[in-house]
């Protein structure tokens, strides 16, 4: 198409500060609106030239590229060329048949919707230049199977690439600024996400940002056992969320906070060592968790669920999206579970709560539908919220018998359709208190009988049977308890 420079749709003029605005085509069919810089007040341009901002490729097909710059004047020297900045909102919406698109290395911004359902598009290489992709820009792209972010400074909006099912893979070779909440939502074919720069991305801040089941690759190779470089003190909120390769994880001395959900969604981690010169976190007992040891919480769990008898609360997501063993048991020394602490747990169909727990914070064990019962044996019944269980029309609550009234009266509770009583002298087997019965229970009995000691318990509590005397038939009801269950 034959290069022109199109009628002028504005000028203005203000007193100390002239801004001229026009419109442009080039050979391509792109469009720009171009505008001088502005006026110093004394009748001269600050600078010569100005800005563009290209403002619709509605014929664009094939192979196209935005230069770095525009000269609607063409027979005017270079230093009037107008720097194209910003790619407009909806430039190139449904442009069904482009293909390739090339970015100027000036470009600052890629407006809302700027490439949305360009179907035939299949791949992007975003520029360092580029500090800011509004909403929407990539959405519907469903050819696009790669796109690689050459910069460490973009920030990366809400629902950007939503909906770019054919996206296999992502490549940062940087770092990344910011990314929104769902910057890659329903791209249900990504896989893998290739970074460059490990520090820069634990450092990162994101939202939930890829889909669940992707694996994390440095440069080429693929991370399962990651170590948390020396140089990061602070890892992002969901910096490894949904990342199905990790297998361990190793923290420094010097890491001083984890964000929220930073290993939200990790289902194959197993072991995680935290250096015994952490001031702030440790993972204490080898419990393969990330305890915050001033406040005795675990912050990041793991598949194995160890809990040392020292902690006294599970955090925030603490284990959410982790496969669980089928029983999980809560010991008696924990005192809270945060929000959203066992969500979305793959495999778990029993949980048993410390009977010391005054308080589950919201969707603690939402989405677990595998759950068939829940025990929770304390003495002094509180109100949840109805969302912290997703499971009441199908699993049975077990309590102490003479509080079933009062679960069933209790708020979050009484939404169980099917609750139990247990046996408040059955109850008491849990000879050790660390939450559950088992072969330790039937130990601390057998050391009562041989030398008539109780180590942490009175010796009155072994008496199961309550027959005035700790014996071989307190043996055998712990037994029966293991066997038959409640």
């Amino acid at each position: 198409m034959k290069q022109r420079l199109l009628l002028t749709i504005l000028s203005l003029f203000l007193f100390n500060d002239a801004i001229f605005a026009d419109i442009y085509e080039d050979s391509q069919g792109l469009v720009y609106d171009y505008q001088d810089y502005p006026y110093d007040g004394t009748g001269h341009n600050k600078r010569s030239g100005g800005t563009a901002t290209l403002v619709s490729g509605a014929s664009a097909s094939g192979e196209i590229e935005i230069p770095e710059f525009i000269n609607p004047y063409g027979t005017y020297p270079r230093q009037l060329d107008y720097f194209v900045t910003s790619i407009g909102s909806n430039a190139f919406s449904g442009c069904t048949e482009l293909t390739s698109v090339t970015i100027g290395s000036s470009v600052e911004t890629i407006g809302e919707g700027a490439f949305s359902n360009c179907k035939s598009l299949t791949s992007i290489t975003i520029p360092s230049s580029v500090k800011k992709i509004e909403k929407n820009a990539f959405k519907g792209c469903v050819g696009l199977n790669s796109v690689v972010f050459e910069g460490s400074e973009t920030l990366i909006e809400d629902k950007v690439f939503e909906d770019c099912t054919g996206l296999t893979s992502v490549t940062f070779n940087g770092g990344i600024s910011s990314m929104y909440s769902n910057s890659f939502k329903n791209c249900t074919s990504l896989t893998k996400v290739n970074i460059s720069d490990l520090a820069a991305w634990c450092s990162g801040s994101y939202g939930d940002y890829f889909p669940y089941g992707y694996s994390l690759y440095l440069n080429g190779e693929k991370i399962t056992d990651l170590i948390v470089p020396n140089s990061v003190n602070n890892i992002g909120s969901n910096a490894f969320w949904g990342c199905t390769s990790l297998t361990s994880v190793t923290i420094s001395s010097v890491v001083e906070s984890i964000g929220e959900k930073a290993f939200y969604g990790c289902p194959e981690l197993s072991s995680i060592i935290v250096s015994e010169d952490n001031p702030v976190y440790d993972s204490r007992d080898n419990c393969n968790c990330i305890v915050e040891t001033a406040t005795n919480t675990i912050v990041v769990g793991n598949n194995k669920l160890i809990i040392p008898k020292s902690i006294t609360a599970i955090g925030n997501y603490a284990f959410a999206g982790h496969k669980l063993p089928k029983t999980i048991v809560i010991p008696n020394s924990v005192t809270s579970i945060g929000d959203y602490a066992f969500s979305d747990c793959i495999g778990l169909t029993s949980v048993k709560i410390g009977k010391y727990v005054t308080g589950i914070g919201d969707y603690a064990f939402n989405n677990c539908e595998d759950i068939l019962n829940i025990t929770f044996l304390t003495s002094r019944p509180f109100g949840i919220s109805s969302n912290v269980f997703s499971c009441q029309n199908w699993a049975t609550l077990h309590v102490l018998e003479r509080y079933v009234p009062v679960f069933r009266g209790t708020a979050g509770w009484k939404d169980f359709f099917f609750v139990e009583g247990v046996n408040e002298k059955l109850a008491r087997i849990d000879i050790n208190d660390d939450g559950d019965v088992n072969t330790a229970d039937v130990n601390a009995i057998y050391n009562v009988i041989m030398n008539g000691e109780a180590s942490g318990f009175s010796i009155e509590a072994a008496d199961i049977n309550n027959d005035g005397d700790v014996n071989t038939g307190d043996v055998v009801a712990i037994y029966n308890y293991i066997i038959n269950g409640l």
